[in-house]
């Protein structure tokens, strides 16, 4: 405070002030004072004299304990007063200090806060005036108190919260109901059924927009007159849900035909009681009976679908448990066999028994990855793919293998862009394809087609998918078709209607899993000796398409540390083997909260972590966020025979730098661990 500062003169010669008395050129207290201050040491409130001229000053012991300090644990002064207080109330306070010397009032009042021994800010009542002036008019000597008031303050603030957010409330509340006037207002006139108030002799009140429409005339020809009248009628009608509400105090309703308007009519009517339980008025609904019924029918149609889609969830989750233990297994088969594979001549005579057992074990995978893709474990690799590209891709490849078939192709011009995981779409397509074939023992026509369609919340709802814009790949076949039962059960897993040895039952199931692991849907038409056609509906996307660049297949090995994490003993032996055939040293942690444990202990010696997924205790995605909180650059590579609800992808969202799925052999091991740890040397670091 620039004035304050310049009442004070230079200190030299100035006398000492200690506890109240100035020693050397000034004056001593008067006896007086030094009652006064005694007294009010006495009290609960911390007391200060400040001689302004030299910026010394006297704190009370309890001035001192106040803020938790011994008396005269620190110097007394100005600065030392102005070092303690809180930089957002310096400037108010001294400004208050400032107006009270100016204006020379009675005293002054100012609530500001100071630092505590402990380093907390206590909030203070500060009194003070101007108790001695000189003989030219400048203050001398000001003395004043100090008040601890954190208690009131924060109850105060706590009150200010509590008055702020009642005030939002009763605001909140005010618009609500504006809005919900207006909005039932809006909605009484938006239903499309006829809606009516009548009293309790059947004259009409009011209707809502649908009733004057429904009745062709203005509300002025309405109100006022007697329902039964409108239609033509001299008295109330023999079956009357009105009269029988009006007798019981209880809903009621009727069908019945009207000969006047030609019209089913479905009519129900509700009672309005006033505060002593009598009826006051009935509010009367009205509809067409006939679209009631094909509504009806329609919903048994959407409770059939949605218990269809339960159903599918609840073996989807069997499936992927299944599909998972089956994999882990899969695993220890295929890293043993790697490991006796990788040091034995080309010409030894195990060479075709390996050869024989990796054959299995890629059998089993793909069986073990049609339950995933039924069980919607997780899109690993999502990417902007078009839809057009990889339909032809793999249209043309299937088409090389089935001369029987004729292939037509019907395509969007523009670029049908989803983003997906590019295998599992294959997958998709593929198995549809085969379906197709099989449906089609003699040969055939087989039509692939695609297009941009906008979609409705009417056409959406059973299949439990947003409305929106989505790519349509529709795949035809002049088949054998399907009855109705048939259709019912096409996507069940282990379903098929093929003879032994001609399929599993899971091509179409994996398809309608993986499809709606991407939020999309299948829907089938199809009729005995007329073909099927299979609808496949993806969101689509405005990014562009990428393209994949298919790389040799070679062992590339390293020389880094490598973390592994993984809660399975067969596991971790086969990894461990196969990491240090490829030259890595393998450091292994049986679990999640072992593997923190070596992450922060030996972090800046490990250059790569791969993750398990699926572990008891903590699993792979607190596993990783752990890391990341720990070693923020750390490298991870998640591994997993599945994942749960797209956990994978949530995981690999966040950063995470690569995945494998097991069982993975020594090529794809070797590709993507130095896949990763080159793409993390050549990103450029942060200084």
């Amino acid at each position: 405070m620039g004035d304050i500062k310049a009442m004070r003169s230079s200190r030299a010669g100035a006398g000492k002030w200690i506890r109240g008395e100035q020693v050397g050129d000034e004056a001593t207290l008067s006896k007086k004072e030094k009652l006064l201050a005694l007294a009010l040491e006495a009290s609960n409130d911390g007391i200060w004299v400040w001689h302004i001229p030299t910026g010394d000053a006297y704190f009370s012991p309890r001035y001192y304990m106040m803020l938790g300090y011994e008396p005269d644990e620190f110097p007394a002064g100005y600065d030392t007063w102005a070092s303690l207080l809180h930089p957002d109330d310096l400037a108010q306070t001294q400004a208050t200090i400032q107006q009270h010397i100016e204006n020379r009032s009675e005293g002054y009042e100012v609530e500001f806060r100071l630092k505590t021994k402990a380093g907390d800010w206590l909030w203070i009542f500060g009194r003070g005036k101007v108790a001695e002036w000189d003989e030219e008019g400048k203050p001398v000597r000001l003395v004043g108190s100090h008040v601890n008031i954190d208690n009131r303050k924060r109850i105060e603030q706590q009150l200010a919260a509590y008055r702020d957010q009642l005030e939002k409330m009763v605001q909140e509340r005010t618009l609500e109901l504006e809005q919900t006037t207006s909005l039932l207002e809006a909605t009484f006139n938006a239903i499309p059924d006829v809606l009516g108030v009548q009293d309790n002799q059947h004259h009409i009140i009011r209707y809502n927009a649908a009733g004057y429409q429904f009745l062709n005339r203005p509300h002025e020809a309405v109100e006022g007159k007697r329902c039964f009248e409108l239609i033509g009628r001299k008295k109330e009608c023999d079956l009357c849900a009105t009269s029988e509400c009006y007798r019981t105090k209880k809903p009621a309703s009727v069908e019945r035909y009207e000969e006047a308007l030609d019209t089913w009519l479905d009519v129900r009517a509700y009672p309005i009681l006033d505060d002593k339980g009598n009826i006051v008025k009935v509010i009367e609904h009205l509809r067409d009976i006939t679209p009631t019924k094909t509504a009806e029918a329609e919903n048994r149609k959407l409770q059939a679908q949605l218990l269809n889609a339960q159903k599918m969830e609840s073996l989807g989750t069997l499936a992927g448990g299944i599909a998972h233990d089956f994999n882990n297994l899969l695993m220890g088969i295929q890293g043993r066999i790697s490991l006796i594979a990788i040091d034995m001549e080309p010409y030894h005579t195990h060479t075709e028994h390996i050869s024989a057992i990796e054959e299995y074990i890629r059998s089993a995978t793909n069986l073990t990855k049609q339950l995933l893709g039924f069980a919607r474990g997780g899109k690993y690799e999502v990417k902007p793919i078009d839809m057009n590209k990889l339909l032809t891709d793999s249209a043309a490849m299937f088409g090389r293998t089935r001369k029987e078939l004729q292939i037509h192709h019907q395509m969007t011009p523009e670029a049908l862009t989803v983003e997906a995981d590019k295998r599992q779409m294959e997958q998709v397509l593929l198995n549809t394809y085969i379906n197709a074939w099989q449906a089609m023992p003699d040969g055939g026509e087989l039509y692939l087609a695609t297009s941009r369609e906008v979609l409705d919340e009417a056409f959406c709802k059973p299949h439990q998918v947003a409305p929106g814009r989505y790519a349509k790949v529709s795949v035809t076949d002049t088949g054998i078709g399907m009855d109705a039962a048939t259709r019912l059960r096409i996507f069940d897993p282990f379903f098929t209607t093929k003879d032994k040895g001609r399929g599993t039952g899971l091509g179409l199931a994996s398809a309608y899993g993986i499809v709606k692991n991407h939020s999309g849907f299948i829907t089938v038409y199809s009729e005995v000796g007329q073909g099927t056609t299979l609808n496949i509906y993806l969101p689509l996307s405005d990014k562009v398409a990428t393209a994949d660049v298919p790389a040799e297949q070679q062992i590339l090995k390293g020389s880094e540390t490598v973390l592994l994490v993984d809660d399975e003993e067969m596991i971790v032996d086969v990894c461990k083997a196969m990491l240090e055939k490829l030259g890595y040293r393998v450091v292994v942690a049986n679990g999640g909260a072992q593997a923190i444990d070596v992450i922060r202990q030996k972090g800046a010696d490990i250059d790569l972590v791969i993750l398990d997924l699926i572990m008891p205790g903590m699993d792979g995605g607190a596993v990783f966020e752990r890391i990341r909180d720990i070693m923020p650059a750390m490298p991870v590579i998640l591994s997993s025979g599945y994942a749960i609800n797209g956990q994978a992808t949530q995981i690999m969202q966040k950063g995470c730098n690569g995945f494998i799925q097991k069982p993975f052999n020594f090529y794809a091991l070797s590709e993507k661990i130095r896949k990763t740890l080159d793409a993390v040397k050549n990103t450029p670091q942060d200084c």
